[in-house]
């Protein structure tokens, strides 16, 4: 599967070159469309029930791989934008934002609102708090499938289920396309925040910001 590696080369006025590589969000989307694509396609084949536990298998890659996507394109695109707008009209708010590149979604979050003055508009803050309760409910779920949480169920000789474990009760293709929907809720006020952000900007302007909004992730049954 291809990839895409974003790669920048800068040259100096002493021709010393600079290499900055930066992998780019999307390769954590191609890799959870994979993923998506594999469970559809044993889904609509499956006839045994070792089937479903393939399914199953694949479906903790799916959630696993939302959640890093999500993760790394909030702190790439609010990196982006700083570097954007401040890089070299005020450097050293652009180098206290890299000494803070460490912080979690939600304090990055409040720093970037308060970066453009956004702190007091309730509109930039509502949009603020809807992406960080969305985060944090797939980052819940993906920190239940990676950090060894029993992904089980029992039964009965009927086919009944008399105990399902937390974890397992997300393997769910109803519960996945919930998931997608409240994600692109959260693209949705990461959008909005953007165009709230452009307003109090010098460098960036509505066209230049669409390169950092996000765009709908697509599936139904």
């Amino acid at each position: 599967m291809d990839h895409k590696i974003t790669l920048k080369e800068n040259i100096n006025i002493r021709e010393e070159i600079a290499w900055e590589l930066e992998m780019d969000a999307v390769i954590f989307r191609d890799e959870f469309n994979y993923y998506l694509e594999k469970f559809k396609k044993n889904k609509s084949e499956k006839i045994l029930e070792s089937d479903k536990i393939i399914s199953d298998k694949i479906l903790v890659f799916v959630f696993i791989m939302l959640q890093i996507y999500v993760e790394y394109f909030l702190h790439q695109n609010m990196r982006r934008v700083v570097k954007f707008e401040f890089e070299h009209s005020n450097k050293s708010k652009y180098e206290e934002w890299i000494k803070n590149e460490k912080l979690n979604i939600k304090r990055k979050l409040s720093y970037f609102v308060k970066y453009f003055l956004l702190e007091k508009e309730s509109e930039a803050i509502l949009a603020k708090e809807e992406i960080e309760k969305i985060f944090k409910e797939i980052t819940e779920i993906r920190n239940l499938l990676v950090h060894g949480h029993k992904i089980s169920l029992a039964g009965n000789a009927d086919g009944s289920y008399i105990e399902v474990s937390e974890a397992r009760g997300y393997l769910d293709e109803d519960v996945l396309i919930e998931i997608i929907k409240n994600i692109n809720n959260l693209g949705k006020n990461w959008n909005k925040l953007l165009d709230l952000v452009s307003s109090n900007c010098k460098s960036l302007n509505i066209k230049i910001i669409g390169d950092f909004k996000f765009d709908n992730l697509d599936y139904k049954k």
